[in-house]
């Protein structure tokens, strides 16, 4: 894998559904190169229910700036049972349960898992990025009168026809539209990064 990781880079993501508790240098080395040539790279945080913080999982746990680490959520928008977190090691969850997936002999197969999660973090903004497509950022909470949800369109940079430049600018403007929900409403973090049990154990 780090081979695959060598400069000069024409990728702008890189989507990674794998993971492993060893951890490498020259993986670690060849992710900090790639960040250093504007590429994402989107990671699966892991599968054992477990929390990221305390127990890390690679290549999500590198912590490099350009890492984005994806946990697997349900239908109901909760994270799924098997899925790993962290409350500074894990960025954000994606649909991750009973998902519909190509599988060898040209078929198709529901799967389970942060593998599942990851693709829909890499696809959206690659997506966004080479259409020009709106990227709207969603904030969810309940009430006492049902769950509610809270939109905030970007507002998008101008292409500048580069797009590891492109790219970096979106990913800012994502940051930047949560940052606003956040401090709109502090006390409902737990919108984006809920405070598990398992976290205080």
């Amino acid at each position: 894998m780090a081979q695959l990781l060598q400069p000069p880079f024409e990728a702008v993501f890189q989507s990674n559904s794998w993971g492993s508790s060893a951890s490498s240098v020259s993986l670690v080395n060849a992710i900090k190169a790639a960040n250093d040539s504007d590429m994402l790279f989107v990671a699966a945080a892991g599968n054992n229910g477990s929390n990221n913080d305390v127990a890390p999982v690679y290549p999500a746990s590198y912590g490099t700036p350009n890492i984005v680490s994806v946990a697997a959520s349900t239908n109901w928008d909760e994270l799924a049972s098997f899925s790993n977190y962290g409350a500074t090691s894990v960025d954000l969850a994606a649909p991750g349960e009973a998902i519909l997936s190509t599988v060898t002999g040209n078929a198709y197969a529901v799967a389970n898992g942060t593998s599942m999660a990851t693709p829909y973090v890499s696809g959206t903004a690659m997506l966004a990025l080479s259409t020009g497509a709106p990227i709207v950022v969603v904030a969810s909470y309940e009430t006492l009168d049902g769950w509610r949800g809270q939109m905030r369109p970007l507002a998008m940079p101008e292409p500048t026809g580069d797009r590891r430049t492109d790219a970096r600018a979106i990913t800012q403007a994502i940051a930047d539209a949560f940052a606003l929900i956040i401090a709109a409403s502090p006390s409902d973090w737990h919108m984006f990064q809920p405070g598990w049990p398992a976290d205080d154990a």
